[in-house]
């Protein structure tokens, strides 16, 4: 206060949930010279052909030292199949099977809860992207002892090919250093994130997802409340857009502040 005194007050109490797994993935240990990169994927039925395409620019990573963990959302039999024939005879990936919907905010929660112990890093995957072989290299490379989260620019390309964007921040401001700001509106993409394993301790559980929270929001939420973000200025990936995307890019103008302002009103004042 103004004369000194300091005033507190309880705003709430948050209850979390506990249904996550008990033990982490047990993999192969390799020897070793850098930190393990956990990547952790979501799917849902993806098109095959997308899938097996995205699951090759991992495989392609110039970073040796990555295991890949794969949350699959009670998919079609059919579909699951294909995907293990995608991914056999290369035990640096595990496929995880739902036997119930979770939709995908609590799927990307269950695969980052099943994150190897001896992973450093996490990086976060789509069913359906094109990573740059040099994807989780240059993000690692940027982590200092404050830095929480890395996370890069990326292109906008249609299914066919076409660059709609070369960077995603034409219609929008990029922020990685003011909290207010990132709280109200985010500008870290989930497929462009790598964070420290220790933040997994902030982030898990998810809350409940109110006023349609994303996860990736959540996460760099977190990330800049607790430590420092880093944003690597180059495209490492193409967002490939197409009818069977979550979310597109075409739903995300940048608002205007009008529009930032009742979204302001909206959180303060919804319980």
């Amino acid at each position: 206060m103004r004369d000194g005194r300091v005033a507190q007050a309880e705003l709430g109490q948050i209850e979390f949930r506990a249904a996550l797994p008990d033990q982490p993935c047990a993999l192969p240990l390799r020897a070793r010279t850098e930190p393990l990169v956990a990547i952790c994927m979501a799917t849902f039925n993806p098109d095959i052909t997308r899938f097996r395409r995205q699951i090759e620019t991992l495989r392609a990573q110039t970073y040796p030292h990555w295991v890949c963990i794969i949350s699959d959302d009670a998919s079609e039999p059919a579909r699951l199949a294909e995907m293990q024939q995608v991914l056999a005879g290369d035990d640096r990936f595990v496929l995880i099977a739902n036997t119930e919907r979770l939709g995908f905010y609590h799927n990307f929660e269950r695969a980052l809860a099943f994150a190897p112990q001896e992973a450093a890093f996490i990086a976060l995957a789509d069913q359906d992207d094109d990573w740059c072989p040099h994807k989780l290299a240059a993000c690692v490379a940027q982590f200092t002892s404050e830095t929480l989260l890395v996370y890069s620019d990326l292109r906008i390309v249609s299914d066919t090919g076409d660059v709609w964007a070369s960077t995603f921040w034409e219609r929008r401001r990029n922020n990685f250093t003011d909290l207010g700001a990132l709280v109200m509106l985010n500008t870290v993409p989930g497929a462009a994130t790598v964070i420290r394993r220790e933040l997994l301790e902030a982030v898990l559980p998810f809350p409940p997802r109110l006023n349609q929270l994303i996860h990736d929001h959540w996460i760099a939420v977190m990330a800049l409340t607790l430590g420092k973000l880093a944003f690597v200025d180059e495209p490492l990936y193409d967002w490939i857009q197409h009818q069977a995307n979550v979310l597109g890019f075409g739903e995300q103008p940048r608002p205007s502040r009008w529009q930032l302002l009742r979204e302001a009103m909206r959180r303060l004042f919804t319980v």
